[in-house]
């Protein structure tokens, strides 16, 4: 029986073949091997598969991949960035990726483009493959969601203030009523001890009346 280590490069011998069968279901078999793989090295050939030029069957199952591994190890996958050619127009490329400063679109565009007529899990990458096919779409509905779309780390910067700003209105809130609370037992408090003196004193013998 063949170990681990040995399983690996065989594995590794084979999947360069794989990848250029006229089989659509082997090329398929060789990513999924190297998605498996789960190693730095194999993480690496699977971003490379992503490369201009690369045959687009292979390359939309590499974005796949690359998928389903973004949630664990995204923050790995990001610098793995460097191994695709840089973009040529930024410009452009930031109003289809608005998420740069969380994760690089010099992986994700490919990925989204290797999966624009097609589907992905990943919501972020679904929706710049729909901002590529109707870039530049004439219906109030595209454009719609187009200027939402570009606008969302924006929005989505808005909404964690506006939350950050309930929870201090709330723990304000809370301190206040606490606050109010505290005084108000406290006199209440006060309120009863007093009585409770003024009753004593009331029903108190009176020195030399000769109670008792």
């Amino acid at each position: 029986m063949l170990s681990a280590a040995a399983n690996t490069t065989l594995a590794r011998k084979l999947i360069p073949g794989l990848l250029r069968h006229d089989a659509p279901q082997w090329r398929r078999v060789a990513v999924s091997v190297l998605r498996d793989m789960d190693s730095d090295e194999s993480l690496d050939d699977l971003v490379r598969l992503l490369r201009p030029g690369s045959d687009s069957f292979v390359r939309a199952e590499a974005a796949k991949a690359l998928v389903e591994l973004l949630k664990e190890r995204g923050e790995e996958l990001s610098k793995k960035a460097v191994l695709l050619p840089e973009r040529t127009d930024p410009k452009a490329d930031r109003k289809i990726w608005p998420f740069e400063r969380r994760f690089p679109g010099r992986l994700a565009l490919p990925m989204a483009e290797a999966v624009v007529n097609g589907e992905t899990r990943n919501e972020a990458i679904r929706y710049a493959a729909r901002a590529m096919r109707i870039e530049d779409s004439q219906y109030p509905e595209g454009r719609r969601f187009l200027k939402q779309w570009r606008n969302l780390p924006r929005d989505m910067g808005l909404n964690r203030g506006i939350n950050r700003l309930g929870k201090a209105l709330t723990a304000t809130g809370m301190f206040l009523l606490t606050s109010f609370l505290v005084l108000f037992l406290g006199a209440q408090i006060y309120g009863m001890a007093n009585s409770a003196a003024a009753l004593e004193v009331e029903f108190s013998p009176v020195p030399g009346t000769g109670c008792g």
